[in-house]
């Protein structure tokens, strides 16, 4: 295989960059975006609008709009699905005076999910008629991965028997990623996709957001009804009367929900002298914490495509939001690249090293300070050993109990919980037990597969990906929203598989055409 072979790929992926460089490339790339963002807004809003007439309706049009963008435009279908994750909250909050109860505005919610599954019948669907037989990789990658969505099939029948509702919850939360990268692996190995031109523009729109929320929020909040979107969405909360149980159990008095939003500077009580307090940015996904992975996907594209500046402007919202794990997974990202770079051949024993120690020792101060993410994991673990096959989807985790049952002094004082809660890996190895690790070993193997496409084509955004799946799986031992918030792990995720798409072909030519030796 020739230098020539190796370079295909890249010199495609980085067309748009050589476009860039000359006035009418901007514009172009410009033309290219409108379009885009056009086609996203339909797929997004549409289907909303048409539920306040018939809920039926509202399901049809988005899947025949997905269908259409399947014939027409499939490599836009990565960049709709991340502009959904990513603003599809704040349609429903535009139109949130026109919801009258809380089952329409968790229907309303729930329309990502529903255009994700749309596009991965289509896509999928398409695919078993017309396999992609030229590429080894991707057909072996999605053959695993329909196995490993069979194993949660499995579970999920086993959680129906027990709690209904919640294994539909963690169904889609374990099923989406695996989803994805199928949708990502077959699009991106037909049409080369590169996410950057769509991408970038998103990431700005969403630090813009953000810079205008913090500075703007009553006027921003205001003109697009959050406040009645808040009050929609913590309905759970407020009738378990958890407000009123934290005030007894803290003495603390919330007058309203923008009280609950403060935090100390970057969510430290160790900081709290500073006397540094924000309102803790939300986002257009209205959630901190989701807001903080789409930030950081952001960070993670724009360095792996080399976007610095972008990238500089772009980091001060992820210290606003306050979210430790994605600074931490950031942070480690950057010395990853940086190891990667100078000692290839380090990389995977040194990253290995350093996250089991950092896991440890995050585990011990947890410990003994009654963090609640290690409770929570600790109490996962616990239950994990006393039944290692499993107990179905939905029996244990955040989405699937009432904060208020939870015995947070007696857990602190027992050193864990009684169910896994507050740990994405906790929760996942008591619900899917042994198959659970089964399930996080496919996604090691995935990110070693970038990592050695990358050593064959130098694909920047395959390394970055890659690296970035093993520190949010450490992550989601000390958080749920790392591995279940839809811009966290499946965004990721879904990026690697259209970085490993793209270049699938250089890795299969490879071991067809083994290098000469000479």
């Amino acid at each position: 295989m020739t230098k020539a072979d190796l370079t295909k790929g890249r010199r495609q992926y980085d067309y748009r960059d050589a476009l860039l460089m000359s006035d009418n490339g901007v514009a172009q790339a410009l033309v290219d975006f409108i379009a885009f963002a056009l086609v996203a807004v339909v797929a997004v809003a549409i289907p909303i609008v048409a539920h306040f007439v018939a809920p039926a309706l509202g399901y049809a049009f988005c899947f025949a709009i997905c269908a259409l963008i399947t014939v027409y435009g499939r490599p836009l279908i990565p960049g709709v699905v991340l502009f959904a994750f990513a603003f599809q909250n704040l349609f429903v909050s535009i139109i949130s005076p026109l919801i009258e109860d809380i089952d329409t505005f968790k229907a309303l919610k729930g329309y990502s999910f529903v255009l994700v599954i749309s596009l991965w019948l289509c896509v999928i669907g398409r695919y078993v008629f017309v396999r992609l037989r030229r590429y080894g990789t991707t057909t072996r990658l999605i053959t695993l991965t329909f196995g490993v969505q069979a194993l949660v099939a499995v579970y999920f029948l086993l959680g129906l028997t027990g709690t209904p509702f919640a294994a539909v919850v963690y169904l889609r939360n374990l099923i989406l990623p695996l989803c994805l990268f199928q949708i990502a692996l077959v699009v991106s190995t037909e049409s080369k996709v590169d996410l950057s031109w769509i991408m970038i523009p998103i990431s700005a729109l969403l630090a813009f957001y953000g810079y205008l929320e913090f500075f703007y929020r009553e006027h921003l909040f205001e003109l697009i009804n959050a406040n009645t979107f808040l009050t929609w969405n913590m309905n759970d909360l407020i009738n378990s009367n958890f407000f009123v149980k934290e005030m007894e159990k803290t003495g603390r008095v919330m007058r309203d929900f923008s009280e609950a939003q403060m935090f100390d500077f970057l969510n430290l009580s160790l900081l709290a002298d500073l006397g540094l307090r924000f309102y803790r940015t939300l986002g257009p996904p209205f959630s901190s914490i989701s807001y903080a992975y789409g930030i950081l996907l952001s960070l993670i594209l724009l360095i792996g495509h080399r976007r610095y500046v972008a990238a500089t402007l772009t980091f001060p919202i992820l210290i606003l939001i306050g979210s430790k794990g994605a600074l931490v997974t950031l942070l480690f990202l950057g010395m990853s690249i940086a190891l990667s770079a100078r000692a290839p051949r380090l990389l995977l024993p040194v990253l290995a090293i350093v996250l089991s120690v950092y896991a440890a020792v995050v585990i011990a101060l947890g410990r003994a300070s009654g963090d609640y993410h290690v409770l929570g994991l600790i109490g996962g673990l616990m239950d994990f050993a006393r039944a290692p096959w499993g107990a179905g989807l939905g029996a244990s985790g955040n989405f699937a109990i009432d904060p208020t049952r939870i015995d947070w002094p007696k857990a602190q004082a027992l050193g864990h919980t009684d169910i896994a809660v507050e740990s994405a890996i906790g929760v996942l190895l008591q619900q899917m037990g042994v198959c659970g690790g089964l399930l996080l070993a496919f996604y090691v193997h995935v990110a070693r597969t970038g990592l050695m496409i990358h050593r064959r084509c130098g694909d920047a955004a395959v390394r970055v990906f890659s690296l970035a799946v093993p520190l949010l799986l450490v992550n989601g031992l000390f958080q749920e929203e790392a591995l279940f918030a839809p811009l966290a792990f499946a965004s990721v995720f879904m990026c690697l598989g259209c970085a490993i798409g793209r270049n699938a072909e250089v890795l299969d030519r490879s071991v067809v055409q083994p290098e000469s030796k000479q």
